[in-house]
């Protein structure tokens, strides 16, 4: 999405994207809802899709829809994605049958595998007049991970990944660095995509 759907709700702006860019789409639904409160009625809709993807949700929405999906007999595979600090890591994991997002993480919400140690490092701002806290990165270094992410989904809808799975973008460590970033031992080289196991 960019600058002509600003002001507008994300999923009513991406269904209007994606039935102009692909409409040989038989349906495109969008909801106006949170997961948390969505009804039984969209549940059971949600739940006869191919793929879920979530993309930029807190950490609370993610974890609903893996309670959601661990209560299904034959759940969708989720394509959950994000980016860590300022986009210079990213990562997208596809879970598949009963693959819990819940085992990659921490008790406080941290994921277990994550690529920087930030310490003191101030990476969130608040905007003026709002309140709303953001983290400020750039729009390119975003694109790396969405297009991971983008990879990860195609290759679940052509069968071609049918495993769960997780995969990183290791952004350019010498920045991270500048900034007062710390790379962890696995963020070893600098603009590469890395395939791993889940978790």
């Amino acid at each position: 999405l960019g600058a002509a759907q600003v002001g507008k709700y994300k999923a009513e702006a991406l269904k209007e994207q994606l039935s102009l860019d692909f409409p040989h789409l038989e349906s495109v639904e969008s909801v106006a809802k949170r997961f948390e409160l969505l009804e039984d009625e969209q549940l059971s809709a949600l739940a006869t899709c191919d793929v879920v993807l979530s993309a930029g949700l807190d950490i609370s929405a993610d974890f609903s829809i893996d309670e959601w999906r661990f209560s299904l007999e034959e759940a969708p595979v989720h394509v959950c994605t994000w980016v860590e600090a300022l986009a210079l890591a990213g990562h997208a994991v596809a879970l598949a049958g009963k693959e819990r997002l819940l085992s990659g993480f921490e008790p406080d919400g941290a994921p277990r595998f994550r690529l920087v140690d930030w310490g003191g490092v101030r990476t969130q701002f608040r905007e003026a007049g709002c309140g709303s806290l953001f983290q400020p990165h750039s729009a390119a270094d975003l694109q790396f991970t969405v297009a991971m992410a983008s990879s990860l989904v195609l290759r679940v809808l052509t069968s071609e990944s049918t495993t769960s799975c997780r995969e990183a973008w290791h952004g350019d460590r010498e920045l991270v660095r500048a900034l007062g970033g710390v790379p962890r031992p696995d963020f070893s080289t600098s603009r590469s995509y890395v395939a791993h196991t889940w978790p």
